[in-house]
């Protein structure tokens, strides 16, 4: 689910650019730590449309005291044995 987000900065500094977002949270889901409206609505979107979500691990590094490990990506897919997830480090 995209939200529209407030002008921000381009990165040459020059203006402002919509930017849409796309962040979504979602505790029971992916291992957020609260859940939000467009994380409920990709949540169920999902179960409509049947699709899995194949990130099933933390694949941050918390780099703030108070920080947790949580999910950053979101991969929906109706044929999941099509893909093999990894997680490596950088």
């Amino acid at each position: 689910m995209a939200t529209p987000n407030p002008a921000s900065e381009s990165p040459s500094g020059e203006g402002t650019t919509n930017v849409p977002r796309y962040n979504v949270h979602h505790q029971l889901w992916l291992s957020s730590p609260f859940t939000d409206y467009p994380g409920e609505l990709a949540f169920y979107f999902a179960i409509l449309h049947d699709l899995e979500q194949l990130v099933e691990h933390s694949n941050s590094i918390p780099d703030r005291l108070g920080d947790t490990p949580n999910i950053l990506d979101l991969f929906l897919t109706s044929n999941p044995s099509a893909y093999a997830v990894t997680l490596s480090s950088p």
